[in-house]
C-alpha cells in the first residue's frame, strides 16, 4: 500500500503498476482473493492506457492464473486468450513459457486435454532452451496432471517421475509434495497400491515440512482413496478423519485470517470515525465562534472559508458512516460464512457416521445370512454315506462357521450386547479341542502342534470365546509357517496370580509396528503382499 502510495505522488506510472501487482500478490497470499483481484485489475488497466506490453502480459496472467485458482476455468481462459497474441509479440521466452502453461493449464480444466498436452509441452520446450530448471519441474508436474485427468495413468507416471529425478526436495519442498501426490496418483490407478502408499506418505511428510494444511489434506485424501481400493478400510477410515481434522484447521485458518482483516478494518474505521466527532465538535465550536464574530462585524470572506470547512467536514462525516455500514456487512457476510462452514463440516461428519454404520451393518446381515447355511452344511457333512469327503466338508465349514462367529462377536462386543458365560476350564482340554479343529490344515502342510500347557492349569473363562481365541492363533500360526514346521502351545505362571499362555510358530514373525495392530478390527498383517491366505482380520479383535 506504501508502495502505491509513493508511486502515485511521483506519478511514475511504472512503477505503479508494479506496486498494484505486488500488493496484488501480496493479498492473494493472505488469501484475500477479492482485494488481490482489485488490484491485479487496476495494475492490467494502468498497463493498457500505457500502452505498456510486457506489464499488459503480466497484468493477464496474474487475473488469469487467479482465476484459474479460484475454480474458474472460463474466465481464466477468456483473459489468455487475450495475451495470446501480446505473448507472442514481446519475444520475452520468460512471458511465452509462462503463457503456454497457463493456457494449457485452462485448457486441462475445461477437458481439452490433447490441446492442454501441446500448450505445456511447448511451454516445457522454452523452459528447457532457456536453462529454466525450476520451470521444467512445473512443467512435468503439469504433464503429469493433464495425463492424469486424461485417464492415462502410465504417462502421468512417467512425467511424475521424470520431474521427481531432477527435483531435490530441499529445492522446493512443496512442489515435491505436489508431483510425491500426483504419482501415488497415478500409481493407484496402475493398481500398484504399495507404492501409491510409499509416495502418498512423502507428500504428507513434505507437506507437513512445510505446514501446508492444504498439501497435507490432499495428501491424505489419495491416502485414503489408496486404502480403501486395498479394502483396508481401517486405514481408510483413519486418514477420512485425518482429511476432516486437516479441514478443521484450514476452516479455523480462514476464520482467524478473516477475524483479523474485519477486526483490522473495524478498529481502522472506529478510529477514524472518532477522528470525525472529533472535527464535528472543533467545527462546532469555530461556527459559535463565527457566528459572534459575524455579529462583530468579521469579513464575508471567513464566513464563507468557515461555511466550505464545515460542508467538508459533513461530507467526510458521511464518508465515516458508509465505510461503518459496510464493516457491519462484511460482518454479517463473515458470520454467514462461518455458518456455512460449520454445516459442511456437522456434513461430512455425519457422512463418515453414516459409512461406518453402514459398514457395521452389512457386515452383520452378510454374516447372520451365512450361519444357517453354513449349519446346513456342517449337518450334511456328519452323513456317513460321504465317507472320507466328510472330514474336509466338516473341516472346511467349521472354518467358515468360525469366521462368521467373529464377525458377529465383534460387532456384539462393539455394541455391548455380548455376555460371557464365566465357568472353570481346563485349559489344556480347550487347547486339545482347537488342534481337533484345525487337525486338517496341519496335515495340509505337515506341521505339529504340541500341546505343552500344564495338565492342571484350570481358568475361570468363557469356553467358547476362549476356544474361538485359540483356533484363531493356530489357523494363524498354521497360515504363515512352512511346510514340515512346528507350533508350540506353552504355559507360565504371570504375576498377580496370572498365567500366561504362548502360541509360537516358526514363520518369519511381525515389526514391532505390525504388532501394535494385532488388535485392529480388518488389519491383516501383509498377508496380501506374501501370496498367503486371505482372512476377515477380525482374529483377535474381540480379545481387548
Amino acid at each position: 500500500m506504501q508502495a502505491v502510495t509513493a508511486a502515485t505522488e511521483q506519478g511514475d506510472m511504472l512503477a505503479l503498476i508494479n506496486a498494484y501487482n505486488f500488493t496484488g500478490v501480496a493479498f492473494r497470499n493472505m488469501g484475500y482473493y477479492e482485494d488481490a483481484m482489485d488490484y491485479y485489475l487496476m495494475g492490467l488497466e494502468l498497463a493498457l492506457e500505457e500502452k505498456n506490453l510486457k506489464q499488459q502480459c503480466y497484468g493477464y496472467m496474474n487475473v488469469a492464473n487467479l482465476n484459474l485458482y479460484l475454480g474458474k476455468p472460463n474466465e481464466a481462459f477468456a483473459y489468455l486468450e487475450e495475451l495470446k497474441p501480446l505473448a507472442q509479440q514481446v519475444e520475452d521466452d520468460n512471458i511465452l513459457g509462462y503463457f503456454y502453461l497457463n493456457y494449457g493449464r485452462a485448457l486441462n480444466a475445461l477437458g481439452r486435454y490433447e490441446e492442454a498436452l501441446e500448450s505445456v509441452e511447448a511451454s516445457l520446450d522454452i523452459r528447457i532452451r532457456t536453462n529454466n530448471y525450476r520451470g521444467q519441474y512445473v512443467n512435468r508436474k503439469d504433464l503429469g496432471n493433464v495425463y492424469l485427468a486424461w485417464g492415462k495413468p502410465e504417462q502421468a507416471r512417467q512425467s511424475y517421475e521424470e520431474g521427481l529425478e531432477l527435483l531435490k526436495k530441499d529445492d522446493d519442498i512443496d512442489l515435491y509434495s505436489q508431483m510425491a501426490k500426483g504419482l501415488a496418483k497415478a500409481l493407484l490407478q496402475l493398481g500398484l497400491y504399495d507404492q501409491a502408499i510409499g509416495y502418498g506418505q512423502l507428500s504428507l511428510e513434505a507437506a507437513d515440512e512445510v505446514n501446508s494444511l492444504s498439501r497435507a489434506k490432499e495428501a491424505t485424501e489419495t491416502l485414503a482413496d489408496i486404502a480403501n481400493a486395498q479394502e483396508d478400510y481401517k486405514a481408510a477410515e483413519r486418514y477420512l478423519q485425518m482429511v476432516v481434522d486437516y479441514s478443521n484447521q484450514l476452516y479455523t485458518k480462514d476464520l482467524n485470517l478473516l477475524s483479523e482483516r474485519y477486526s483490522f478494518q473495524l478498529e481502522a474505521t472506529e478510529l477514524e470515525y472518532q477522528k470525525a466527532q472529533q472535527a464535528i465538535a472543533f467545527e462546532a465550536e469555530k461556527k459559535r465562534i463565527f457566528q459572534l464574530a459575524v455579529t462583530g462585524g468579521i469579513s464575508v470572506f471567513v464566513l464563507i472559508y468557515f461555511g466550505y470547512r464545515y460542508l467538508s467536514q459533513r461530507r467526510r462525516n458521511e464518508l465515516q458512516l458508509q465505510r461503518l455500514a459496510m464493516v457491519e456487512e462484511q460482518r454479517n457476510i463473515l458470520e454467514l460464512k462461518v455458518a456455512e462452514r460449520t454445516q459442511e463440516l456437522a456434513d461430512k461428519n455425519e457422512a463418515l457416521h453414516r459409512l461406518g454404520q453402514y459398514k457395521e451393518d452389512l457386515t452383520h446381515m452378510i454374516a447372520h445370512d451365512l450361519k444357517n447355511p453354513l449349519n446346513i452344511i456342517l449337518g450334511v457333512s456328519e452323513d456317513p454315506n460321504l465317507g472320507g469327503k466328510a472330514q474336509p466338508l466338516k473341516q472346511a465349514g467349521q472354518t467358515m462357521l468360525q469366521m462368521v462367529g467373529n464377525m458377529l462377536d465383534v460387532q456384539k462386543f462393539e455394541e455391548a450386547q455380548l455376555e460371557l458365560m464365566y465357568t472353570p476350564l481346563s485349559v489344556w482340554n480347550v487347547v486339545k479341542k482347537a488342534v481337533v479343529q484345525v487337525e486338517l490344515l496341519l496335515r495340509g502342510k505337515s506341521l505339529t502342534l504340541l500341546n505343552q500347557v500344564a495338565p492342571d492349569l484350570v481358568v475361570r473363562a468363557d469356553e467358547e470365546i476362549l476356544l474361538r481365541i485359540f483356533m484363531n492363533l493356530f489357523t494363524n500360526a498354521i497360515k504363515y509357517s512352512e511346510m514340515g514346521q512346528s507350533i508350540t502351545v506353552t504355559s507360565a505362571p504371570g504375576p498377580e496370580g496370572r498365567w500366561q499362555i504362548s502360541v509360537s510358530d516358526m514363520g518369519a514373525g511381525m515389526s514391532e509396528e505390525q504388532a501394535t495392530h494385532v488388535f485392529d478390527k480388518y488389519y491383516q498383517a501383509a498377508a496380501r503382499k506374501s501370496g498367503k491366505a486371505r482372512s476377515t482380520g477380525l482374529g483377535l479383535t474381540f480379545c481387548l
